[in-house]
């Protein structure tokens, strides 16, 4: 038996012992709140079991394994449905960032630590009303103001921002430079004097995505995650991990199937979460 293959079946043993609390059955008939609630509750015991952050360098607070240890993992979680719908976002873009782009280690630790075990969440806020998906478009003011920053704008679409601590942020810096030169890459405090969170109501009733205004917020310099003037290509940093994990989630494409392989199942994963997050821009 391979190790992978162990990993899996220590992965799928925990999973099985914590099906009664954490599973689609135990979430029927929750408000969200309740089930925000058990899905932090499910991320602090899916850590101290060892299998938060599987992929991500010990040194921040990760497992230190590799990429195919965690997509093992998460084709046996998928069965279970436990609420981690609010964390996709969360732990699949910013906090990589963070713990590859922050300079302060030992924050960047103490966040990804936090966000792994559910009790602090990020969102992303990248698209905006007249910019779009055309990253380079960005709009949102960022002006400096002494050795710190004021930020002035409006994001739109971003997934379960009125839960999050905190966002990654693309804003520009220079309106006089080229288009995808004069943007700034920051990470922001969402409960921060100046920021408001708007939930849009879908069509489904549902409203994981919101509209989110910057009113002067004060940003330090410290919370800068690229160059000023470089934010372009950390947010290219940033849409090369979605487009790995569009193509690598559970249920897509030749990489899924390989892992279902793997578990000795043909076809797909039995079972998957009860909805999905937006896009989460």
């Amino acid at each position: 038996m391979s190790e992978v293959e162990t990993y899996r079946d220590r992965a799928r043993a925990w999973l099985a012992s914590v099906e009664p609390r954490f599973g689609a059955a135990a979430r029927l008939g929750l408000r969200e709140d309740e089930d925000l609630a058990l899905g932090r509750a499910y991320l602090r015991a899916r850590y101290e079991a060892g299998f938060g952050g599987i992929d991500l360098p010990v040194e921040v607070g990760g497992q230190g394994l590799s990429a195919v240890h965690k997509r093992a993992f998460e084709l046996e979680e998928i069965a279970l449905g436990p609420p981690t719908v609010y964390f996709g976002i969360s732990l699949g873009m910013p906090v990589p960032i963070v713990t590859r782009f922050a300079s302060d280690r030992a924050w960047a630790r103490e966040r990804t630590i936090a966000a792994l075990r559910g009790e602090e969440i990020w969102c992303q806020l990248f698209s905006e009303p007249a910019a779009g998906s055309d990253l380079a478009g960005v709009r949102l003011k960022a002006k400096r103001h002494g050795a710190d920053w004021r930020l002035s704008g409006q994001k739109l679409w971003t997934s379960w921002a009125q839960y999050s601590d905190y966002g990654v942020i693309l804003a520009r810096s220079d309106p006089s430079a080229p288009k995808n030169k004069g943007l700034t890459y920051f990470w922001g405090d969402m409960r921060a004097r100046g920021v408001t969170v708007r939930p849009i109501r879908l069509a489904n009733a549902h409203h994981d995505v919101c509209e989110v205004f910057f009113d002067d917020v004060e940003v330090g310099d410290h919370q800068r995650l690229s160059e000023v003037g470089g934010g372009f290509s950390v947010a290219m940093a940033t849409l090369m991990i979605e487009r790995y994990l569009s193509r690598t989630a559970p249920g897509s494409g030749r990489r899924s199937i390989s892992f279902c392989r793997l578990r000795g199942r043909p076809g797909s994963p039995a079972g998957r979460p009860s909805r999905t997050a937006a896009s989460g821009r």
